[in-house]
C-alpha cells in the first residue's frame, strides 16, 4: 500500500503512555526526555496549524474555476462596451474619464490608440538642468511622457472615447488573466499525479536532528533503530508508515547535505 498526501492528516499529540514506551524502547535517556516531549510536541503543534491552514485554503480546482469566472465576465462586459451606446450611455460612460483617465498613462494610451491624433503627446522639459525655467524650446528638444502635465489630456481622451478605452483597458486584464491560467498548468502538480508527500518528509529530517542530538548514530538500514523509531512517531501521531524506509532514505539524503 502506498501512503498519499491525501493520506495525512493534521498530526496529534503522542500521548504520555506512547513516549513512555517509546522512550523505553529506544533508550532515551531519563535526563534527555523531557526536551525529546518538549521538541515533538512543539513539531506536532506546528505541522498540525500549518495543515489545518492549507485545508482551509481553496484548492487548484477553486482557484481556476475562479479565475475562470472572472474572465467570463471580462468577455461579457467587453462584449456590452463593444454595442452601440445611445446618448444617456455615452454621457455615463464619460462621466467616468476623471477616475479611469488618471490612472492611465500618456505612453498607454498613445500605444493602444496611435491613429487618434487627441491621445496625449511626449511634451519638451520646460527647465533645465538647474532648474530655471526655459522660455524656448529648440525644434528638435528631446520629449518625454510627463504625467503631471498630460493629466487633462487623458481625462479629455478618455471622455472623447469612454467606450473604447474601457474596453481595451478589459480586455488587457482579460489577457493578464489568461496567462495566469497558462502559468497555472506549469506549476508543480498541475498535470495531475501523486503529490509529494512534504510533510512526512519535514517531519523524518527533524526526527533526524532530534535523534542526533540524543547522541545516538543513524544507520541505513531496514532493521536500524532511527528508522523504527521515525515509524513509531508517525503511527503515535497518527500518520500511515506504508514505506517509511524509503521516505527515511529520501529525507536523509537531503538532511545529510
Amino acid at each position: 500500500m502506498v501512503t498519499r498526501a491525501g493520506d495525512l492528516h493534521p498530526p496529534t499529540r503522542i500521548s504520555e503512555t506512547d513516549f513512555d514506551e517509546i522512550c523505553g524502547t529506544y533508550r532515551i535517556a531519563i535526563a534527555s526526555r523531557q526536551n525529546l516531549r518538549a521538541d515533538l510536541d512543539l513539531l506536532v503543534e506546528q505541522f498540525a496549524a500549518l495543515m489545518r491552514g492549507e485545508k482551509q485554503q481553496p484548492s487548484r480546482q477553486q482557484d481556476r474555476k475562479n479565475i475562470n469566472d472572472v474572465l467570463h465576465s471580462l468577455e461579457r462586459a467587453t462584449y456590452g462596451l463593444s454595442r452601440p451606446q445611445g446618448a444617456s450611455g455615452r454621457s455615463a460612460l464619460a462621466a467616468a474619464a476623471s477616475d479611469i483617465g488618471t490612472m492611465l498613462s500618456a505612453h498607454w494610451l498613445r500605444e493602444r490608440f496611435p491613429d487618434d491624433e487627441s491621445a496625449p503627446r511626449r511634451r519638451p522639459l520646460l527647465a533645465d538642468a538647474g532648474g530655471r525655467t526655459v522660455t524656448r524650446v529648440p525644434i528638435h528638444a528631446k520629449r518625454y511622457d510627463i504625467e503631471e502635465q498630460s493629466l487633462t489630456e487623458r481625462i479629455e481622451f478618455v471622455r472623447h472615447r469612454p467606450a473604447d478605452v474601457i474596453a481595451t483597458v478589459v480586455r488587457e486584464i482579460e489577457l493578464g488573466l489568461q496567462i495566469a491560467l497558462r502559468k497555472q498548468d506549469l506549476q508543480p502538480g498541475a498535470k495531475g499525479g501523486r503529490k509529494p508527500l512534504t510533510y512526512r518528509h519535514c517531519l523524518i529530517m527533524n526526527l533526524a536532528e532530534f535523534w542526533t542530538g540524543l547522541d545516538k548514530s543513524i544507520v541505513r538500514s531496514r532493521e536500524s533503530d532511527f528508522v523504527a523509531f521515525a515509524e513509531a512517531i508517525c503511527e503515535c501521531i497518527g500518520w500511515p508508515t506504508d514505506g517509511i524506509f524509503d521516505a527515511v532514505i529520501k529525507a536523509l539524503d537531503q538532511w545529510e547535505n
